[in-house]
C-alpha cells in the first residue's frame, strides 16, 4: 500500500444527481478503482479484471468512470480476430475486430498524484506495461495513466 494519503475524484452514486467530491484514502484498497491484471496464459497476455489461471505479471488501477480532466474515452478489452485472446485498445471498433469484450477502465489525468504512464506494447500479441521501453518489445502508444 501507499504510505501517505491520496485524494481521488469519486462519485456519490446514492444521490439523485451525481455530485463530484474528493475523498481521502489511506491505501489503494480504499479507492474506487478498476483493477486490471496483465496475465500470461501459455505465452499470450490477457488484460482482465478476473482471471482463472496463468501468471499475473502486472497490475494497473484505472478509474472505473470518466475522470474530470482526463481522456473521456475508455480503454477497451478487444477480441483478437473475434477469438478467445484479447488486446487493449482505445478504439470502440477494436481496430476492425468487432465490438469490445468490455471496458477495462478510464485513464487518470496526467499529473494526478501517484499516477504513472501505461503503455500499449506489442510482441506476438499486445499488452500493457508500466515501462516506456515495453520490457524490450515494441512501444505502440501511451494508452493512459493509472495507479
Amino acid at each position: 500500500g501507499f504510505s501517505d494519503s491520496y485524494y481521488v475524484y469519486c462519485m456519490d452514486l446514492a444521490a439523485t444527481r451525481c455530485k463530484p467530491k474528493y475523498v481521502q484514502a489511506k491505501t489503494l484498497c480504499d479507492l474506487d478503482v478498476a483493477t486490471i491484471y496483465r496475465v500470461n496464459q501459455s505465452g499470450f497476455h490477457n488484460e482482465t479484471k478476473v482471471f482463472y489461471g496463468g501468471t499475473v505479471e502486472a497490475q494497473f488501477n484505472f478509474f472505473p468512470r470518466r475522470y474530470t480532466g482526463a481522456d473521456p474515452n475508455p480503454i477497451y478489452r478487444c477480441p483478437v480476430n473475434r477469438g478467445f485472446r484479447d488486446f487493449p485498445s482505445r478504439d470502440p471498433n477494436c481496430e476492425g475486430n468487432g465490438a469490445p469484450i468490455s471496458v477495462l477502465g478510464y485513464s487518470l489525468p496526467r499529473g494526478v498524484r501517484g499516477a504513472k504512464a501505461v503503455y500499449r506494447c506489442r510482441d506476438s500479441d499486445h499488452f500493457l506495461s508500466w515501462q516506456a521501453n515495453c520490457e524490450g518489445k515494441i512501444n505502440e502508444e501511451l494508452i493512459g495513466y493509472a495507479w
